[in-house]
């Protein structure tokens, strides 16, 4: 019993410690500078004292970010229970970052921040799954390494009598 105990406490750690290179990171928002990693989820997180008046589903909410190329893009946020609103920025370059929220209350809005982005060194990690510019066909990954789509759910079993079949065409 002790023996298969020690085995799922190894599991369970094994398994943490597969995972947290891929999880993201959470901070709170009013900080000087964030740090992040290239293609690494970042969540920038807006505690509020009170709840605003309406549906918390309905604010407008999210953060225009700026690149260190100065291209700009726009993130819309979440609203994540218990008076938390979170922008999810998964950065596209390394460098240095700004960001500057929006929103229709207030309290969440004009918030500006950095975000620090340095080259991420895991293997793993490519970044999002696009549509290859140079064969639309294809989609890539946003370091360009190539994707390949697998359904999981794709059905072999026409395989089986596939002999017959084709006995049945020619006949």
């Amino acid at each position: 019993m002790k023996k298969m105990m020690l085995q799922s406490i190894c599991l369970t750690f094994a398994v943490f410690l597969t995972f947290e290179g891929f999880c993201q990171q959470k901070h709170e928002a009013g900080k000087k500078q964030i740090n992040g990693k290239l293609y690494m989820p970042v969540d920038i997180v807006f505690n509020l004292k009170q709840q605003p008046v309406g549906n918390s589903f309905d604010i407008t909410f999210g953060a225009a970010f700026t690149a260190p190329d100065s291209s700009t893009l726009h993130i819309p946020g979440f609203y994540n229970g218990d008076n938390e609103y979170v922008i999810r920025f998964s950065p596209t370059q390394t460098g240095q970052w700004s960001y500057q929220t929006f929103s229709s209350v207030p309290q969440l809005s004009g918030t500006a921040g950095t975000l620090f982005v340095e080259a991420n060194t895991n293997p793993e990690v490519h970044g999002a799954v696009t549509v290859s510019p140079q064969h639309p066909q294809k989609f890539i990954y946003e370091d360009g390494t190539p994707y390949f789509a697998l359904a999981f759910e794709l059905n072999w079993l026409f395989a089986l009598d596939y002999e017959k079949a084709i006995k049945l065409t020619l006949s």
